[in-house]
């Protein structure tokens, strides 16, 4: 898309309405409840860009689910042909939960457990697929073992993965290992585990993925070996498993890998089986097996793993070959796929003649005048579109759809302006036009005039009272026998009104999407935005909902026809070329593009990175936000630039290669003659014997099985005639949102979510029209919120898939859907009951129903649930689908086959064949077409094979073809891909391959010694030097809880990095800095927090490394946390190098530091991060810089000097060769290349420090480096050694204060190696045990039991015992109707045993309701005050001017009750019939002025002003004036805009207690003190007149004559100036 003129108009984000959908009615306007999401998503797009919306996660696809619901086939030959395979059986996770008959062994030392598994999407965490239990001692219930699923984030929610646990009799705790990567629903997995008496290890598929050696000796004795229960399918505690399972083993041996993966082929060893305890193949379960009380046995499983169940000639699909084709982090679909573009790069039979239909949608007026667009406009555009299109082989057919409408015509068409956004009380530029009131009014807040009360409503549409707040001269603007509402009504909620969105548009016209690209026009505000695009991906893009949209004052225009061939490129799925730069979210995004890439930026590897530009010519160095860098040979003159149309002429191949990969995917229906869509990957070789070769090859690249027809049935029907079906219709009670977001419509059609588990306005969910305030709507009902789903086929189905992609983690363990009930055709609704779900994982159900289902409804209890789609899928060989025609195959070979020499048609559709017409020694070339009833698709890419040649998937690597394993199979996801590449932090080893995870294995291997730092440590490269903070200066500190120092020094590396959390108050403050308060929001509307590290040693940077504990993001928000990270030189110079995104899995960042040649080189003395998250953690700073090189002293070298690399100095230069005396260093063993005494230039020492000393390199005798490393080696250069080492005796250190604590030291030797300390406890802690010489004792320390809290629960068991350490936390929960004290939102906090015996305070405090609205003041009384559970009840018989009748929402009542909740179980309302007025406000202070604009009727408002400028009117107690409010800076009055008239007739608040005070200058927060604000009234000037709270860190007093000590003082009592002395309460 392209701007014109401003770069500062917003992105469009494509909204979905209401339109289509049945919602409950909004009961109030204003913001929605969810507006803060909203405005996030629209921050979301960069500003400046064109309107289409950026992706910035996975989108699914139409024809995207007829490949992920297909079964994963990982069987071999030989093991399809075993005939022990046996069958698969389905848990159904009630009550069919097996367990092993009595009788049979269980090993209890060495094990081994294999099983083939294919579990449902959504399952309990954890769930349980086997497990070993103690049945005899409850207290011992965790001992045993268990493999099954569960979700690794804190809450539970998300990441599901496979688990293995083990807890043997004599540990103290479970150890658990998770596989690499979730688990992949409704595909089968073979998992193992093995126990070794030292090793657990997990494999999945045959890959190692988990490994521990935290447990040891055997499970259990042989005294207990009776208590021990072996089950399968759940346990007792109903964490039961969903799926089916097949084939399970277990070994009284620790298998290994090779036997594992020989077992996973079907290929049993004879000599393994005395070691088999079980092999069940569920052939008969009974013999070996019992159910659990009043269960059943589980069904078998239809099909089994080897088998489709297919129906209608269509056989088995399933193959050897994995056909997922994953696009790059930055992609969105298989057009993205870097293998699939190459072949649309290098076939040029892709790239064939493509002619595409196009619709221009042209509106006159009822007189067939006034067109939008002229013909001369709509051809001289066609003409160019064609001109810029048809070198590439893609041409365009044009037609015309007129629409005579003069409603249509006579108004605004909006193309970026949300509607809901009018008249919401906030200005949006997108909506600041004439025609829309200038946004209702928004936008003109400081230059409305008043509107005379005799004005409104007087017949005429009076301009100064066209306002939202003077509803539109109440209703005269929009009333169209008054005045020319084309003109006047900017009311959004009138049917009248003047302006329209391109949403609105599009629903009136409804023009069907599928067999043309529409065109629309629209104008935005001020003219500035060109165009808008719908990408490929959008699930809108073949309905009424897609097209483009144009400016129609640019469109068919010299000049700017370039701009319809931008919006076309972005509809066939091109990006900016500037996307890599200027299109980023950080420095460290995985889209940016730093060299041309497939992978990175506009995934196009042909256009060169370019910032966003609009000049004719490169840009001009300069700083761009990720540092300075000069951008050559850019592609200015592409159409994908926003260069004009004297500059653009050309697409590159590779974006013209993704048109056409995109015409083929999803726009085939466009074109009047397509052909089938293609195979876009070579047929491959999957076995092979002496005298055949077996091939398989992949799906048409659109995922259609069957002959294409628009509006057929046939698209949705997939292998084995299943039809699927996407919601199509649907309800819901709850209200709608004016815009739409999260209306019952966003559930309906394929998942269109980018980022699951975060809030997505693209949902249906519960609260999404509830307002803030309204009292009794926001809690769903008993039986739950409700959506209501129907599909367009009624059908016998044979399974559900639900994506419900977003819920907040509630207290209860409720499952997130409470009920999911489907609706029949014969009325015999079906309840399935409660559901657990995974927000990344879409819930699947496998339905064992006879009867038509035409509907589905989803109850639930979570209001922020929010679901994106629904699928049903038939059983197979579906009745709608028996009509279709398949597409088949023809396998085009060269040399021909000798009985089909014009290619072999093959009338299944299966997707295999068997060549045996082969001989030996000859080249045989494969092409694979797609046939259909009318043509033939374009031939497949080719594969070359010879008989005998190896193959990818043969176990033999061929590293001359860049293989780099083979583990003899064609599948993703066990550590070889299916191209014979390793997978990220896999390695494999032997022939075939076997492939292990190794990032956190324990063991650090070379390859993994740069990149491991779970296993390695942090690595520095050679020639560099890291030197960690040696102060740290932090925004926020509060000693000890979050104390700046520990996060200087070498960081905590061992420690794990937390993502996704609540709070960081649990042991992160050991050993990293995080702010443990909120900051103040600054001026631009975020909090700041800052980390300022400095260094010992000033150096030239060569890169930053910030080490984290935790990575910023939090539960309910998981959008990641960007950092701004500034270097100070000696000199006060800041150095930006840009925002970078924190990410735990990316720890530590390191940040390279880019220097321009063309200014002088600096020395860093200090790095600055500053960041908004509250939950940054970070634990270490590191600078890091060039060993042996210092530019800023080379450059100082004369001419007779050279730069010495040892001593980093320049010395005079001398050609005569200078021997280096011997290295004598204590403490450690030489070992050097010279056998004498002499070492000359070159020579090599190595340095070995004994046992219990560490190495350190010194330079100019300041220690630069220490190592961990005990070796080192030095070399002789002119004369002196390139390094100064020695070996320093380890220092331990003060001892930990949780390891001996409390404790006073004495250290009479110091604390390095072999030196002896002494210490006695403090009290109240005792000394338990004996003194050692040499050696610690043992302590145990003592406290008093915590108090009670008041109506507070203590949650932490072991805080009810007595001997408690200091140190220990104690959690408690407050009681249903309180909360932390000073915290609303909270009801758990900590209190923690302090050193003096004594525990840090903490309380609760009940939950308070807002006061009832101002017109019932006087005339109600409650039982205790506004306090949870009390009771106000309105006193409607105390008035005397009229009897008034009280309802409350729902219900007559004249009582209300506080809920726990903060919320009223109903509101007062009055009954129609009162009357009354008040009378003129009495007693008003002189300095106030009033307007009653509605008179002086009960309810009504008078609004209040100052008469003096700039003073605010406030309620000042009548012990107080103004004088004293002024003088005690400390007073925080409260503020009041209007006075309203009570029931009581009385006015509120009492005209007698207001009063006018000196208002705030609008000068807060811009770092200098005003003493004029320097009070609490204005927030003490923002933080301006606080060393602590500036953001300069230096106060500057306004005028400069204001005392510092006085008028500018820091009086803010929050400030860390003023709160030194205070003690702190709480964890919570």
């Amino acid at each position: 898309m392209k701007l014109w003129t401003s770069p500062w108009v917003s992105c469009l984000v494509i909204l979905i309405l209401c339109f289509g959908s049945e919602c409950g009615t909004v009961r109030r306007k204003g913001r929605s409840k969810r507006e803060l999401v909203r405005i996030r998503e629209a921050k979301a797009t960069i500003p400046g860009a064109c309107a289409t919306r950026l992706p910035r996660g996975k989108r699914s696809l139409p024809g995207l689910e007829r490949r992920v619901l297909r079964q994963r086939r990982r069987s071999s030959q030989a093991e399809e042909n075993s005939p022990d395979r046996g069958k698969a059986v389905y848990f159904t996770g009630r009550g069919d939960q097996l367990r092993l008959k009595p009788g049979v062994e269980i090993p209890r030392g060495n094990f081994t457990l294999e099983m083939w598994i294919k579990p449902e999407g959504g399952q309990r965490s954890p769930t349980v697929i086997a497990g070993l239990y103690d049945k005899c001692f409850y207290a011992s219930s965790d001992r045993g073992w268990l493999l099954g699923i569960q979700a690794v984030s804190e809450h539970g929610n998300r990441d599901p993965r496979f688990f293995f646990s083990l807890k043997t009799d004599r540990a103290h705790k479970v150890t658990s290992i998770h596989s690499n990567t979730r688990y992949v629903p409704n595909q089968w997995a073979h998992v193992a585990v093995t126990y070794d008496g030292v090793y657990m290890k997990l494999f999945v598929n045959g890959a190692q993925v988990g490994v521990s050696r935290e447990q040891s000796g055997d499970v259990f004795s042989h005294l207990t070996k009776k208590c021990k229960v072996l089950m399968i399918g759940g346990n007792a505690l109903n964490h039961n498993y969903r799926g089916a399972v097949e084939r399970v083993g277990l070994w009284r041996q620790a298998r290994g890998q090779r036997q594992i993966i020989r077992d996973m082929q079907g290929q049993e060893d004879p000599q393994d089986l005395p070691q088999l305890v079980i092999r069940e193949t569920f052939e008969h379960p009974g013999r070996k097996w019992l159910t659990v009380k009043d269960g059943s046995f589980p069904q078998p499983e239809q099909g089994g793993r080897l088998g489709f169940p297919g129906g209608g000639g269509i056989g088995n699909s399933e193959g050897l070959l994995d056909t997922t084709l994953e696009p790059p982090t930055c992609g969105q679909t298989v057009c993205d796929n870097v293998e699939v573009i190459k072949n649309y790069n290098q076939l040029w039979n892709f790239r064939r003649p493509k002619k595409v239909r196009y619709r221009v949608i042209n509106i006159w007026d009822d007189a067939r005048m006034r067109p939008t667009v002229s013909d001369h406009q709509i051809s001289l555009q066609h003409q160019h579109l064609n001109d810029a299109f048809s070198p590439y082989n893609i041409t365009w057919e044009l037609s015309i759809h007129n629409v005579t409408n003069s409603s249509l015509r006579n108004r605004l068409i909006l193309a970026n302006c949300d509607i809901s956004k009018i008249g919401d009380d906030a200005c949006d530029p997108e909506c600041n036009h004439p025609l829309t009131g200038f946004d209702a009014g928004d936008c003109m807040s400081s230059h409305r005039s008043r509107c005379p009360e005799h004005k409104q409503g007087n017949g005429i549409c009076d301009p100064e009272c066209n306002w939202d707040n003077f509803f539109y001269d109440l209703g005269d603007c929009c009333n169209p026998n008054v005045t020319d509402v084309t003109k006047t009504c900017f009311n959004r909620s009138s049917p009248h009104k003047a302006y329209l969105d391109v949403k609105e548009l599009k629903e009136i016209l409804h023009l069907d999407g599928s067999t043309h690209l529409n065109v629309f026009f629209a104008n935005s505000s001020d003219e500035d935005l060109a165009g808008v695009a719908t990408w490929p991906w959008d699930k809108e893009a073949l309905t009424h909902l897609g097209g483009i949209v144009l400016n129609p004052s640019f469109y068919g225009t010299f000049g700017h026809t370039d701009t319809m061939v931008h919006e076309i490129g972005h509809s066939l799925g091109l990006y900016h070329v500037f996307r890599g730069i200027s299109e980023i979210e950080s420095c460290n995004d995985a889209c940016l593009e730093t060299e041309p890439s497939m992978d990175t930026g506009d995934l196009c590897e042909d256009t060169n990175p370019t910032p966003k530009y609009k000049g004719c010519h490169d840009p001009e160095p300069g700083n761009e936000t990720c540092g300075c860098r000069h951008f050559t040979h850019t592609p200015f003159n592409n159409y994908m630039s926003y260069a004009d149309d004297a500059c653009t002429d050309s697409f590159t191949l590779n974006q013209v290669a993704r048109m056409h990969c995109y015409l083929d995917l999803i726009y085939q229906t466009w074109q009047p003659a397509s052909k089938p869509p293609p195979v876009p990957m070579a047929p491959q070789v999957v076995e092979q014997h002496h005298n055949s070769i077996t091939l398989e090859w992949f799906p048409p690249i659109s995922g259609h099985f069957y002959n294409r027809e628009v509006g057929s049935v046939c698209d949705k029907c997939t292998e084995g005639r299943v039809l699927l079906q996407y919601a199509s219709n649907s309800s819901s009670p709850r209200p709608c949102a004016p815009s739409g977001h999260w209306s019952p419509r966003e559930a309906e059609g394929p998942p269109d979510v980018e980022q699951a588990c975060e809030p997505s306005v693209r949902t249906w969910s519960p609260n999404a029209g509830i307002e803030q305030g309204v009292v009794g709507l926001s809690e769903c009902p008993l039986q739950g919120c409700m959506l209501q789903l129907e599909f367009h086929y009624p059908l016998v189905p044979d399974s559900l898939t639900v994506w419900v992609t977003f819920f907040s983690p509630e207290e209860t363990a409720l499952p997130a859907i409470h009920n999911i009930l489907l609706l029949t055709v014969s009325g015999n609704n079906i309840s399935l009951g409660p559901s657990n779900v995974f927000c990344d994982t879409p819930l699947t159900l496998k339905l064992d129903i006879e009867e038509e289902v035409y509907g589905v409804q989803f109850f639930t209890m979570e209001q922020h649930l929010e679901i994106d789609a629904t699928l049903l899928a038939s059983k197979a060989d579906c009745t709608h689908c028996r009509h279709c025609q398949p597409l088949r195959y023809r396998l085009l070979r060269q040399p021909p086959f000798t009985h089909a020499p014009h290619g072999l048609m093959l009338n299944e559709p299966a997707r295999r064949y068997t060549d045996r017409d082969v001989m030996p020694h000859v080249v045989y070339t494969y092409q694979v077409q797609t046939i259909s009833g009318r043509s033939e698709s374009e031939p497949s890419p080719p594969l070359v094979h010879e008989l005998g040649e190896h193959y990818c998937g043969d176990g033999r690597i061929q590293s001359s073809k860049g293989e780099e394993c083979d583990d003899k199979n064609s599948m993703n996801g066990d550590g070889c891909s299916s191209q014979c590449k390793k997978e990220p932090f896999f390695n494999c080893i032997e022939e075939p391959s076997m492939c292990y995870y190794y990032d956190g294995d324990g063991v650090c291997e070379d390859f993994e010694r740069e990149t491991g730092v779970r296993d390695c440590g942090l690595y520095t490269p050679n020639g560099f030097l890291d030197q960690w903070a040696s102060t740290v200066e932090v925004s926020h500190e509060k000693k000890p809880y979050c104390s700046g120092e520990v996060a200087a020094g070498y960081p905590a590396v061992t420690k794990t990095c937390q993502s996704k959390v609540f709070d960081l108050s649990d042991g992160v403050s050991q050993y990293a800095w995080f702010p443990c308060r909120e900051a103040h929001v600054a001026a631009w509307g975020y909090p700041n927090y800052f980390l300022k590290a400095h260094f010992s040693h000033p150096m030239v940077a060569a890169a930053v490394i910030i080490h984290l504990a935790a990575d910023g993001t939090t539960y309910i928000d998981q959008t990641q946390c960007n950092i701004t990270v500034q270097l100070v030189d000696t000199k006060e110079g800041i150095h930006s190098l840009g925002e970078w995104r924190l990410s735990c899995r990316t720890n530590p960042l390191v940040i390279p530091v880019s220097h321009d040649l063309s200014v002088a080189f600096y020395h860093t003395k200090a790095i600055l991060v500053m960041f908004a998250s509250r939950l940054v953690a970070i634990s270490g700073v590191g600078l890091r810089s060039f060993q042996s090189f210092d530019p800023i002293t080379i450059s100082g070298c004369q001419s007779n000097e050279i730069y010495n690399p040892t001593g980093q100095s320049c010395v005079h230069y001398s050609c005569e060769a200078i021997d280096c005396q011997e290295p004598l260093i204590r403490n450690a063993e030489l070992k050097c290349s010279s056998p004498g005494r002499h070492f000359y230039n070159g020579d090599r020492c190595t340095i070995s420090c004994n046992s219990g000393y560490v190495l350190q390199i010194h330079q100019d005798d300041d220690i630069i480096k220490s190592q961990s490393d005990s070796s080192v080696t030095i070399t002789c250069a002119n004369g002196k050694w390139n390094k100064q080492v020695s070996c320093e005796p380890v220092d331990c250190g003060l001892p930990d204060k949780y390891h001996v604590h409390p404790a006073h030291f004495k250290f009479p030797e110091g604390t390095t190696y072999g030196k002896k300390s002494t210490f006695q406890c403090r009290e109240p802690a005792q000394l338990v045990g004996e003194m050692h010489s040499g050696a610690f004792i043992q302590y145990k320390q003592h406290s008093y039991l915590p108090p009670p809290v008041p109506n507070a629960v203590l949650q932490t068991k072991r805080c009810n015992e007595t001997g408690l350490k200091v140190g220990t936390l104690c959690k408690y929960k407050c009681k249903p109707g309180y909360h932390v004290t000073n915290k609303p939102k909270r009801r758990a906090f900590k209190r923690q045993c302090t050193e003096d015996g004594s525990w840090l305070e903490g309380a609760c405090e009940p939950v308070t309701c807002d006061p009832p609205p101002p017109i019932f003041h006087g005339s109600y009384h409650c039982t205790d005050g506004f306090r949870f559970d009390s009771v106000c009840r309105l006193n409607c018989s105390a008035h005397t001017v009229s009897q008034y009748m009280c309802y409350f929402q729902g219900a007559a009542s004249n009582v209300i009750r506080c809920r726990k909740d903060g919320n009223w179980t109903g509101s007062f309302r009055l009954c129609p019939h009162s009357k009354g007025q008040c009378s003129l406000p009495q007693n008003l202070h002189y300095s106030l002025q009033y307007s009653c604009k509605r008179g002086h009727g009960i309810g009504e408002e008078c609004e209040l002003t100052c008469r003096e400028s700039n003073n605010d009117v406030v309620i000042l107690p009548s012990n107080m004036t103004v004088d004293n409010v002024l003088k005690e800076h400390w007073r925080n009055p409260h503020k009041v805009k209007s006075i309203v008239c009570t029931m009581g007739l009385k006015w509120y608040p009492h005209p007698e207690l207001l009063h006018c005070i000196k208002g705030c200058e609008p000068f807060m927060g811009d770092n200098y003190c005003d003493a004029v604000n320097n009070r609490a009234f204005c927030n003490y000037d923002g933080g301006d007149c606080c060393q602590s709270t500036v953001k300069t860190k230096k106060v500057i007093p306004f005028p400069m004559s204001c005392d510092i000590r006085d008028e500018c003082s820091c009086r803010d009592p929050n400030a860390i100036e003023n709160r030194k002395d205070e003690h702190v309460h709480s964890l919570g």
